[in-house]
């Protein structure tokens, strides 16, 4: 429990280093229900949790795939315990698992693939209970020193469960389903100050969008 705390506070280390960032993204969206082209958005952070994309087709865009950041998973209260190493393409990773403290959490448990010599989380398989999960895998380039991935593919695995008398969704969304979302981040422009009416102008211009469809 002391090395897998120490390996995620290093982690959190580097992420704490970043104060603010913008990146372009180009996402992919691969599900057998759901036809999409290619979209590309500009993404915004700043610390602690402000966070806004742009783009001329935004309403399509995963935005729980594109804001996806551990550092939603290791700001929580956990414990967190390394169940086995393993070689990956010659690297020495620790998967480490964590069990939330709380009741309340978005997520029952998460393992988490850990690089000890690189100290990135290469992946993470989130079990978000009621037949869902989450695979991220994780790849980066130049952004090592803040743990800033250049590539992600983040595969879902929905299974809903059978309740006696639920009534069916009305969606176009199956049942079940299985599907992979990929992004990729270029340009990425970190800790050069974002002031805040850039989050402020994507509720505005939500405002104007709802009072033009009035």
């Amino acid at each position: 429990s002391k090395e897998a705390d120490e390996l995620l506070n290093h982690i959190k280390d580097k992420l704490n280093q970043v104060n603010d960032y913008s990146v372009n993204v180009e996402v992919s969206v691969i599900m057998d229900f759901l036809k999409m082209p290619k979209s590309k958005a500009e993404l915004y952070f700043k610390k602690p949790d402000k966070f806004r994309f742009h783009s001329n087709n935004f309403a399509i865009l995963p935005k729980a795939g594109i804001d996806f950041n551990p550092q939603k998973i290791l700001s929580s209260d956990y414990t967190a315990d390394i169940i086995g190493d393993t070689l990956i393409n010659s690297s020495l990773i620790s998967i480490i698992e964590i069990i939330p403290d709380s009741d309340s959490s978005k997520f029952d448990s998460a393992k988490l693939f850990v690089d000890k010599n690189e100290l990135l989380i290469k992946q993470i398989i989130l079990n978000a209970g009621e037949g869902y999960s989450i695979k991220t895998e994780f790849n980066y380039d130049g952004q090592k020193q803040f743990a800033l991935p250049s590539e992600i593919m983040v595969s879902l695995d929905f299974k809903e469960p059978e309740k006696e008398n639920s009534k069916k969704r009305r969606s176009k969304i199956p049942d079940s389903f299985k599907g992979e979302i990929k992004i990729l981040y270029t340009d990425y422009k970190v800790n050069q100050g974002i002031d805040d009416s850039v989050f402020f102008e994507e509720i505005e211009n939500s405002e104007d969008k709802m009072n033009d469809n009035k």
